[in-house]
């Protein structure tokens, strides 16, 4: 079975779980009997109520291989939900740097997003802020891929995760970093003031 994204073909089981904003059940089915004249088709269904129960357009963010994903659905992201009202794309980011560890072997990319700021902050934050710092910590990392430096390093940043692992990579004019690790735990935010 199979879905389109565009011009993006992806392969699904014919039930699948999936954890986004709240748990549902994507359903597949090959239905072609005639009598109630149906197609084959999916159901988007609650898990408590698989059914017959429906889910809102505005809370589906599906997330395959190749399709957007947010910071908001790594471990870790429990202040982010807190001070982001919406689901923070992972998309462009400002690298601020890297650090590799051989102990555990861990990579931590410490980043700002780009366009991005809280709009829901906590009250002890500085007021007037206009960058958010973030990061991920990549931990087992089985290959790392690096090439280019910069004292700016704007780059759009993509994480695919697979069953057993994760892929991160990073794309920019001054920098490439691709790596594949077991986990990524997502650290911060915090905020500060940009000259």
């Amino acid at each position: 079975m199979e879905i389109r994204f565009g011009q993006e073909k992806i392969n699904l089981q014919k039930q699948m779980e999936f954890k986004l904003l709240f748990k549902i059940i994507l359903q597949g089915t090959n239905s072609t009997d005639d009598s109630d004249n149906q197609c084959p088709h999916f159901n988007i269904r609650p898990i408590e109520n698989i059914r017959t129960g429906t889910v809102p357009v505005d809370f589906i963010i599906i997330n395959f291989k190749g399709i957007n994903m947010y910071w908001n659905e790594l471990d870790g992201s429990f202040l982010l939900n807190k001070v982001f009202s919406n689901p923070v794309k992972i998309n462009e980011i400002d690298i601020f740097d890297i650090r590799i560890d051989r102990e555990g072997a861990t990579v931590i990319i410490t980043f700002d997003l780009i366009d991005e700021l809280p709009d829901n902050p906590l009250p002890k934050w500085i007021k007037g802020y206009n960058r958010c710092r973030c990061g991920i910590n990549c931990g087992c990392v089985s290959a790392i891929k690096i090439e280019g430096i910069s004292t700016n390093m704007p780059a759009k940043i993509k994480i695919d995760k697979n069953d057993h692992y994760n892929e991160v990579s990073i794309n920019g004019s001054t920098i490439y970093l691709y790596l594949k690790c077991a986990h990524i735990q997502f650290m911060g935010p915090s905020v500060y003031i940009s000259n």
